[in-house]
């Protein structure tokens, strides 16, 4: 993998520059994380939901009042998941 994706203020710093750049209003954006990392990005937008969060993330989501979302398996799905990137040659 050549580029490390932003995590923590960076990735909501990354946020705020896009939405900067692209004329955006973060207060009329969603954003959706699952992990406790992922607060600064969710603190920025309008409408943050904790997706499958980890206990601390779905605890101050709840104190927060933001919509916690939590989604199962399908029966019968893949189990495995697609690595992100590309592999070094």
């Amino acid at each position: 993998m050549t580029h490390v994706p932003p995590i923590g203020e960076t990735r909501a710093a990354a946020l705020r520059s896009y939405a900067d750049e692209n004329n955006l209003d973060l207060k009329e954006s969603i954003a959706y994380a699952d992990s406790t990392s992922d607060l600064p990005m969710l603190e920025a937008v309008g409408f943050p939901v904790a997706v499958n969060p980890e206990t601390k993330l779905a605890t101050l989501a709840r104190r927060r009042g933001w919509l916690v979302e939590n989604f199962q398996p399908i029966s019968g799905s893949p189990k495995k998941t697609l690595p992100l990137g590309s592999k070094k040659e």
